[in-house]
């Protein structure tokens, strides 16, 4: 069985930043391409939009399911996101058996809790095994790939 360095908490930051970039960029792209441009839109108080968009009824969806999409299967089909490969970073359970999607599901149902008040961070840079709270419901950890060293 391999032994796994747990993930600096800041490194961790840095990824869920990458991340959270990609999919921005991700999500202007499904506004081309599936939303109503509010470029030039005057505002009730007068101000004109620069930039944005509207997915209205169905389509407001899409960004919440592919948050689920993306996050979860990527990292239960490979224990990575684009940016924990990029850092050398992986996703295990915490007995340092592969992820599933459903335990990745698990972790990503917290984001938006983990992200608030940085809460995750705090939550992680207080316990042993630096578990933000959506770690700690699906007992999952992150790791640094390819070191040998003890937990």
């Amino acid at each position: 069985m391999h032994q796994y360095k747990l993930a600096p908490v800041k490194k961790r930051i840095v990824s869920a930043f990458i991340d959270f970039i990609l999919f921005v960029i991700i999500l202007i792209v499904v506004g081309e391409v599936f939303g109503e441009s509010l470029r030039g839109k005057v505002e009730a108080d007068g101000s004109v939009n620069q930039f944005g968009y509207s997915l209205k009824g169905s389509r407001f969806y899409l960004v919440p399911l592919l948050w689920l999409l993306i996050f979860p299967v990527l990292e239960g089909l490979t224990g990575y996101t684009f940016a924990k490969k990029l850092l050398g970073l992986k996703v295990l359970k915490k007995d340092c058996k592969k992820v599933s999607i459903l335990s990745s599901l698990i972790r990503h149902i917290f984001d938006l809790i983990d992200f608030c008040f940085l809460f995750g961070f705090m939550i992680a840079s207080g316990n042993k095994d630096r578990q933000r709270i959506g770690d700690l419901v699906a007992d999952t950890i992150i790791v640094e790939e390819n070191i040998n060293t003890k937990i």
